[in-house]
């Protein structure tokens, strides 16, 4: 497993730059976003039916998904583990990126290195 160093500032365009560079399979980008609409489908459903224990499963869902992207395809840490907050926003900007048709791409980690896509 590879690990990034974490970014050294609160800026929000920084973290989304390693967030890319963290996510730089696309299979990987498709099984977070899957995650993240699996877990707000939960979140419906459970509020339509009054059913208040299905959202104990959102977590489950959403990090389920995107955790086995960074084990099984990328080969990293998620970010989720030390960045909670910035990760789950991060999360749900790739969502609606990807779903109306924008997929961010990929970052490369160093200019030398191609795209694992490629």
């Amino acid at each position: 497993m590879t690990v990034t160093q974490p970014p050294q500032t609160d800026s929000t365009q920084r973290f989304w730059t390693l967030y890319l560079q963290e996510h730089d399979r696309k299979l990987n980008r498709w099984m977070h976003v899957t995650g993240t609409l699996a877990s707000w489908i939960i979140l419906i459903v459970a509020v339509w039916i009054r059913l208040w224990w299905l959202l104990l499963l959102m977590p489950l869902a959403g990090y389920g998904l995107a955790w086995l992207g960074h084990v099984l395809v990328e080969r990293n840490r998620p970010l989720s583990i030390r960045y909670p907050w910035q990760s789950l926003l991060a999360d749900y900007k790739l969502t609606l990126l990807m779903i109306s048709g924008r997929d961010p791409g990929h970052v490369q980690k160093d200019a030398q290195r191609p795209s694992k896509d490629a």
